[in-house]
């Protein structure tokens, strides 16, 4: 950039100012578009319990649609607005200090230089040429910030303009004509929350027809939602209802902390069902739970892929250290679309394997995999400590037993995954739901907190392990921390081949690989899932 130095000093940087201020008001825009949803919302809510049909499934699609995106749009407009006055804020400074340096300059001589000018040392002063060279520096600077910034300038028109075409309000209300809205069914009462899975299956077995179809209608969606015993599909009817209330409701000027962080744990979730639906096809994709204030803000969530109400085989997957769903959870769901598409593919359907809870083959079937972030993974601080698989294992007792109960006699090949410290917790699960566990899977384990797999409420031929031999935590079971190794010969269990591929250099890299298809252990996995048992390669404990 090369101009003369007096047009620098009358320009004005408030071009961002004025985009921040246009930014704010696509956010106020936004503001009111949301509260026009909140009441469109409100009256399809009312009356989707007596509206089915085609209709009513293309107004439900445009509402989860365009509330998903409405959400991101103010979490992104907000962010670059404060962007936008940040670079109004800062090039103001650096063009105040391009103007210092000049008025130094100028008492010097009372001349204006252009910039690019030489500056002769024969003809100046020592005194001017620091001068002009503290002017040089400066306006260099301000050119660095004036690029720096012209990106977020045009994110943000970008921004606005995508914004206004997402959001037009008489389209949408074009999209929820329907039925007059009257909420013409009584709905029994809903059980409380945490009320014993097999009570709200029982509820809901004699619930009427009509009654069910009620099931979420506004503010009780949520409770809907977390009622274990209730079938997948309600449970993700609902949850998806309350969490499209909740990013319809979320206002950033009030907000609080708690408020902030359960909203990104709602902006992940929602994230992650759009980009499941757009990047599986023709596969189930539910909202099993769904809590974002729990656990301080880190929430808890549970999607399946796959239907976990039909499937002839359904999977629990949990991970460990440091695992958080704003951050974790496309990877975690990455793991489970891997582990379903490898169930579906070991061994031909039908295949008569080992015995399931009732005695009877199993074959490969249909598939459900979820991916169960229900607990509170310990952090490095706390990873040492079995406090919190304790605590987890009892929240994923519940889950299962809710899905079992909801299944009634057509009882499904039950799978628990557990990786890293998530093992230690699916492994503690299994004495709380005493013979609902087909398989339990240990990967990447530090321990399962028993002497041996005859310990577990599992049996011990349907106990597997993985343990890579580049995975440094597996060799923790040999100071005893969470009991002895569960590839150890004397655990007793089922260990099949599970070495990595390609660990990478890093001391704890062969740690991540086990659902991944980096190696030797998918394959394997997906066969247990499937109940392909016979095929499961065994290798010697060590």
């Amino acid at each position: 950039m090369s101009l003369p130095l007096l047009n620098v000093l009358e320009w004005q940087p408030r071009v961002f100012g004025l985009v921040a201020g246009r930014a704010r008001g696509a956010v106020a825009d936004l503001d009111a578009i949301r509260l026009e949803l909140i009441r469109a919302v409100a009256a399809v809510l009312a009356c989707l319990h007596s509206w089915t049909g085609a209709a009513a499934t293309r107004a439900q699609r445009s509402v989860d649609e365009r509330v998903v995106v409405l959400g991101l749009g103010v979490h992104q407009l907000s962010e670059l607005a404060a962007q936008l006055n940040q670079a109004d804020n800062e090039l103001a400074d650096q063009l105040g200090r391009v103007r210092s340096a000049t008025d130094e300059l100028d008492a010097t001589t009372g001349v204006l230089p252009a910039i690019g000018a030489a500056v002769s040392p024969l003809g100046w002063l020592w005194w001017r040429e620091q001068r002009a060279n503290a002017v040089q520096r400066e306006l260099q600077e301000l050119v660095v910030l004036d690029r720096r910034w012209g990106g977020v300038f045009a994110e943000s028109e970008r921004l606005a303009r995508a914004v206004r075409r997402e959001h037009d309000v008489g389209g949408l209300r074009g999209d929820l004509v329907g039925p007059d809205g009257s909420d013409r069914g009584s709905r029994s009462a809903l059980p409380a929350a945490r009320t014993d899975p097999a009570s709200v299956a029982d509820w809901w077995a004699v619930l009427p027809a009509g009654q069910r179809a009620s099931l979420p209608v506004g503010s009780s969606a949520a409770r809907v939602g977390s009622l274990d015993g209730l079938p997948a599909s309600v449970r993700d009817r609902a949850n998806r209802t309350a969490l499209r209330r909740r990013l319809l409701g979320f206002d950033p000027r009030v907000a609080s902390p708690a408020d902030r962080a359960a909203h990104a744990v709602d902006l992940q979730i929602a994230s992650e069902l759009r980009r499941l639906a757009t990047t599986i096809s023709g596969i189930p994709v539910l909202l099993l739970l769904d809590e974002p204030r729990a656990f301080g803000g880190t929430g808890r969530a549970a999607i399946a892929v796959g239907d976990p109400d039909q499937a002839t085989n359904v999977a629990f997957v949990l991970a460990g250290l440091n695992n958080r769903i704003v951050g974790s959870m496309p990877a975690d769901d990455d793991h489970a679309v891997a582990l379903l598409r490898a169930a579906e593919a070991a061994g031909p359907a039908g295949v008569s394997v080992g015995l399931g809870r009732g005695g009877a083959g199993r074959g490969a079937g249909t598939t459900a995999v979820i991916s169960w972030q229900g607990y509170q993974t310990p952090t490095l601080a706390s990873v040492a400590w079995a406090d919190r698989a304790v605590r987890g294992s009892t929240l994923l007792a519940r889950d299962v037993n809710g899905l079992v109960v909801a299944r009634g006699s057509n009882d499904p090949h039950l799978t628990l995954v557990g990786h890293s410290y998530g093992s230690t917790t699916a492994a503690l699960a299994t004495a709380q739901v005493p013979g609902e566990i087909d398989e339990l899977v240990l990967v990447g384990s530090p321990g399962a907190t028993v002497g041996t797999a005859d310990d577990l409420a599992v049996q011990p031929s349907h106990v597997w392990v993985g343990a890579a031999s580049s995975d440094p935590v597996t060799w923790v079971g040999w100071v005893g921390w969470f009991g002895p190794d569960p590839a150890g010969a004397g655990f007793a269990a089922q260990r099949f081949p599970a070495d990595v591929t390609s660990p990478g250099p890093g001391f704890f890299d062969g740690h991540g690989h086990y659902l991944d298809g980096d190696g030797q252990s998918l394959p394997n996995v997906g066969r247990i899932v499937a109940g392909d048992l016979s095929s499961v390669p065994i290798v010697p404990g060590r």
